[in-house]
């Protein structure tokens, strides 16, 4: 049987616009479903190596990448006021230098304290034995040498007006007393004393937390000299009484406060 031609091109019209219409449905889908699929995920961006310059010299090398032999060691390249030890220490030794510049003979005190109830930097600066004992321990070399730089030069100023500073007005004390304040050193006896006294006669009274009397005190020194010492000392102790009930105290007794390098008499 013959097709008409007119039926033939019917046909091959309509397949030619189902092709089309499948292309487009095709290139459609496809434009749809491209945001679903999934992505690559872009690399981040490379960390830049760090600049040797840059790097901290507080990192100490290790193990894996030593430091060249040639390059000094990192406490070698450290100076003093980088050593934050040394800062706090210096700070304290140089307001014990500016105490030491401020001193005229007569006034009661040559040196402030500091927390520790002492001025260990001015005992360090007069005294090696102090200054081994204090610095026993101290396992830095570098921390050792600036702190002694700092001591020497505190006690190149201090051993020039030391001399001056010598007991005021501590000439008061009944025997009973003086002898409480001799028994609260006790290697008093290698010592030559030139003077033990109080201040004044009236007892300071001390109490507990609920307003009860624990006992009563009076302020008082000795003026000493031992003979491994090149400067005498002041030592400052009590004479303590403790609270025995009834408005009474039990007898005198020394208490031990703290000692300093003073001056000596005249040719001593």
């Amino acid at each position: 049987m013959r097709v008409p031609l007119l039926t033939m091109r019917t046909i091959a019209a309509a397949a030619g616009l189902m092709l089309a219409v499948l292309a487009i449905s095709s290139t459609a889908q496809i434009t749809i479903n491209v945001p679903n699929f999934p992505k690559k995920k872009k690399e981040s961006k490379p960390t830049p190596a760090a600049d040797p310059a840059a790097v901290s010299t507080s990192e100490a090398p290790t193990a894996s990448t030593p430091a060249s032999s040639e390059e000094p060691s990192d406490s070698a390249k450290k100076g003093c006021e980088s050593d934050s030890f040394y800062q706090v220490w210096n700070e304290d030794i140089e307001k014990t230098a500016e105490d030491v510049k401020s001193f005229t003979p007569g006034r009661d005190y040559f040196v402030r304290d500091f927390n520790d109830n002492e001025n260990k930097y001015l005992k360090m600066a007069l005294s090696e034995s102090q200054r081994k004992e204090y610095e026993e321990n101290w396992a830095d070399d570098d921390t050792k040498r600036c702190v002694n730089e700092s001591l020497d030069r505190l006690a190149a100023i201090a051993s020039k007006v030391i001399g001056g500073y010598t007991p005021v007005g501590y000439t008061l004390g009944t025997p009973a007393e003086k002898a409480a304040l001799r028994s609260a050193v006790t290697d008093l006896s290698k010592a030559t004393v030139f003077s033990v006294g109080i201040k004044d006669t009236n007892w300071k009274i001390l109490h507990n937390d609920i307003g009860i009397p624990t006992g009563r005190k009076k302020l008082g020194k000795l003026w000493v000299k031992y003979p491994w010492d090149k400067y005498c000392k002041i030592v400052w102790a009590n004479v303590w009484q403790p609270y025995a009930g009834g408005g009474t105290y039990a007898a005198s007794e020394g208490d031990f406060v703290a000692w300093e390098f003073a001056g000596c008499p005249a040719g001593k």
